[in-house]
């Protein structure tokens, strides 16, 4: 298992690398800029000062990945990341390769799910996949934090 260590509270972050978004005000076209590594490790700095030193960082990137790694262990919190291997292939967003990159994918899925505290942005179909399993699992929605807009702004 490539999670933080059981037992221990953790927060869950997914790093949002860019992409297409299609929103009720977007087109199939436009494209939605990553944020700064810097909005996550101030965000993810303050909820794992409440909720415990482990950040589990989830993302298809890896060296942004261990960007956010060595900026987190600066302020002396523990991340973990899945190793190099379960990355996609490809190396971009929405990419599914193979067997053992996909069953990664639906662990980080379930490890963000069980964590303290989650921090995400609406724009992804997967944070909000995970902002909703969260609240169906009765974890209070003020847990899941969205950095570029409300999860319930979207619908279903």
């Amino acid at each position: 298992a490539h999670g933080p260590p059981s037992g221990l509270p953790y927060a869950g972050i997914q790093l949002r690398l860019g992409g297409r978004d299609i929103g009720p005000a977007l087109g199939p076209d436009d494209y939605v800029e990553p944020l700064s590594v810097e909005t996550y490790v101030e965000t993810c700095r303050k909820l794992a000062l409440k909720h415990g030193t482990w950040v589990h960082i989830a993302s298809n990137g890896w060296d942004v990945s261990q960007e956010l790694s060595a900026k987190l262990k600066d302020l002396g919190l523990h991340a973990v990341l899945k190793p190099r291997e379960y990355y996609p292939s490809q190396g971009i967003a929405m990419h599914v390769g193979s067997h053992d990159e996909v069953i990664a994918f639906l662990g980080e899925i379930q490890i963000l799910r069980n964590a303290n505290a989650f921090i995400g942005t609406a724009s992804s179909n997967v944070n909000r996949l995970v902002f909703y399993l969260r609240t169906g699992d009765g974890k209070d929605s003020s847990t899941s934090i969205s950095l570029d807009e409300d999860y319930l702004s979207r619908p279903i």
